[in-house]
């Protein structure tokens, strides 16, 4: 028995098992990463916007995500503060417009994904914001052993 989570399969209490389709979509979305890091949700914060984008609003949430460790790195820029901590948005909403979008939640511990770029999604709230938009950028840690094989590829 297995069911569809956000980009991958979770298999009972055994853990996790990629299918080829998804391994590869994976494989693209690290060749493409400038960071990807474990990490812990530590604080999720509603995000006030000053105007209702449309009748799908995002409804964007700001978390914030400890580092545990960094499983790759393109650039040398840091991308997170001295107390080993980042933020990213995300949309909350369960609109059909964001039900793709990768959703979280205080305490949840996985493998993000991360690039550093400027985003036009929120260039209201924040141009700089780190977004995480493809359901393949979050990633549970039962999948660290192979996204650390992926990356050495």
């Amino acid at each position: 028995m297995f069911a569809l989570t956000s980009g991958y399969i979770e298999i009972g209490a055994q853990g996790r098992q990629l299918n080829p389709s998804e391994t590869t979509i994976l494989e693209s979305r690290l060749e493409g990463a400038d960071y990807v890091v474990r990490a812990k949700v530590v604080d999720i914060k509603k995000i006030a916007t000053s105007k209702s984008i449309s009748e799908h609003n995002p409804d964007w949430h700001l978390a914030t995500l400890k580092i545990e460790s960094v499983l790759f790195a393109k650039r040398s820029v840091v991308i997170f503060d001295r107390k080993n901590e980042m933020n990213i948005y995300f949309p909350a909403s369960n609109d059909v417009a964001w039900t793709e979008w990768p959703k979280f939640t205080k305490g949840q511990k996985g493998i993000w994904i991360l690039y550093y770029t400027k985003n036009q999604v929120l260039k209201d709230i924040n141009p700089n914001a780190k977004v995480v938009s493809n359901e393949f950028d979050y990633q549970p840690i039962s999948l660290e052993k192979e996204i650390r094989k992926l990356l050495k590829k």
